[in-house]
């Protein structure tokens, strides 16, 4: 009674029509219904069903018990599914969107205080340079290179060419080159330049002080300092010319100290008693480029800031205060734009899961329901082969009896399914669907959350259009960063 033949495909989900051929085959049909015909079994007068009868009732009933258990397991496995999907509710959501403001407020309060703080500096400098404009007379913006690392360059570039053209002066003088001479060559480059730079870059712009006695100072201070770069070029020129003078002598390399005070001597003569008479023409040449890279030297120190003293650097200083708020301004909008985006992903990931979930919960629903169809359509499939194989085994068997008169039983005995292969014809629920609602949530979640954040930004814009006057007010000094 039993077959490996099963009546449900788990694969695709149909229910497999009953072969006849093969149950009549599987219950010998044929060959026992002749034999009962034979022997006249049942008999004329039995009212109830015959063995035949009853096994093809167990075979069939066998079947449908094999193919409703297949149809209870896949509608459970469907309702678990169902049921572990439609857990996602809207708390995960609520939990995420209120991470996210609680978040968004730390870093409100974080950066009000810091940009609080940068503001009040910025305008601490707003009414410092105010009152150094005022006292100082200064009308406009100071007037300074934007990159001064380029002029301090400039100035390394003629410090070089000032040596060069020093070893290449003296060195052509002296028997052992440039290597002869390598001390005076430092020594008088690096002098002549750094002189300059202090006379252009410390002492010159006091010509421009609005106080007589400031540039008294500078005067006094600059006569000097210029004096000396006079004297140390001419000094360098009648230097070469003793280094020529002194050339057929033995000048020796190893006692440099004493070599150097010879040609000093013999320098400082040439100037007490000639000082614009030297033997050769490179001499004065090396003079005029000494004193032209010293001019250059000079000017490029003083255009290094503004001409008035102390104009560049409280300027300077005030645009780095502007700069360092804006910087960190932008930061504070970043963070929070970034963190935004981070959190709006977070709840639309979510909500696309949902989503998913509602229109696979939707599809299981249909096939559920299209499940219930297809096995009432098999069961009735079932009744028609459980007839057909009795009216089959009711034929043959008649054609076997001597007798042609009818059993009572094949005229009062049908086949019916077991009332077990029913099973109840539930109403397939349709699972409300909750995308809508979810997606109405995660909507406001996310309009409060870009609001709170637009108005914590106008906040710090608030921030930044504040005066200098109430950014300097007493109680202005500190930022409440506990409101709301």
């Amino acid at each position: 009674m039993q077959t490996s033949e099963s009546p449900f495909d788990e694969g695709t989900g149909e229910f497999i029509s009953l072969d006849l051929e093969s149950a009549k085959f599987n219950l010998k049909l044929t060959e026992r219904a002749i034999e009962n015909g034979v022997k006249n079994r049942p008999s004329i007068t039995t009212s109830r069903k015959d063995e035949i009868a009853v096994q093809i009732d167990s075979y069939l009933n066998e079947k449908v018990s094999i193919a409703k258990n297949s149809l209870c397991n896949r509608l459970r496995a469907i309702d678990e599914l169902n049921e572990d999907q439609s857990k996602l509710s809207i708390q995960h959501i609520t939990k995420i969107f209120e991470s996210a403001k609680a978040e968004l407020k730390t870093i409100y309060r974080d950066w009000d205080s810091a940009l609080f703080t940068a503001r009040r500096d910025w305008a601490t400098g707003e009414a410092e340079l105010k009152n150094f404009r005022e006292n100082h007379d200064r009308i406009g913006p100071a007037s300074y290179p934007e990159d001064r690392l380029k002029h301090v360059g400039w100035i390394f570039v003629i410090l070089m060419l000032e040596i060069i053209l020093n070893a290449l002066a003296l060195g052509d003088a002296h028997p052992d080159g440039p290597i002869g001479v390598a001390v005076p060559i430092l020594m008088f480059g690096i002098t002549n330049i750094a002189v300059s730079f202090i006379l252009g870059f410390f002492i010159w712009s006091g010509f421009y002080h609005i106080t007589n006695a400031k540039r008294y100072i500078a005067t006094i201070l600059s006569i000097p300092l210029i004096l000396f770069i006079i004297f140390w070029n001419f000094f360098l020129a009648h230097y070469r010319d003793a280094v020529v003078k002194l050339a057929e002598d033995s000048l020796n390399m190893e006692d440099t100290v004493s070599l150097v005070a010879k040609l000093g001597g013999k320098a400082i003569d040439g100037i007490l008693t000639s000082p614009f008479f030297m033997d050769d023409i490179k001499s004065y040449l090396l003079l005029c480029l000494g004193l032209v890279a010293s001019f250059v030297a000079t000017n490029k120190s003083f255009t290094l800031d503004d001409p008035y003293p102390g104009y560049g650097q409280i300027s300077r200083r005030q645009k780095q205060l502007a700069e360092s708020f804006n910087e960190q301004q932008t930061s504070a909008f970043n963070e929070m734009n970034d963190l935004i985006e981070d959190y709006s992903h977070q709840i639309n990931s979510y909500l696309a899961v949902i989503e998913s979930n509602n229109t696979a919960l939707n599809i299981r629903q249909k096939d559920r329901k299209q499940l219930f169809e297809k096995y009432k359509n098999w069961l009735s499939s079932i009744q028609s082969a459980g007839e057909a194989l009795y009216a089959f085994y009711r034929d043959e068997n008649m054609k076997a009896r001597k007798s042609k008169k009818e059993p009572k039983c094949f005229a009062t005995t049908d086949f019916s399914l077991s009332e077990n292969s029913k099973i109840e014809d539930e109403e397939v629920k349709q699972i409300p669907s909750n995308y809508s609602n979810f997606q109405k949530i995660c909507k406001s979640y996310l309009a409060e959350l870009n609001k709170s954040s637009r108005t914590y930004q106008g906040k710090f814009k608030d921030i930044e259009d504040m005066s200098a006057n109430k950014g300097l007010d007493q109680k202005f000094m500190e930022p409440v960063v506990c409101e709301d």
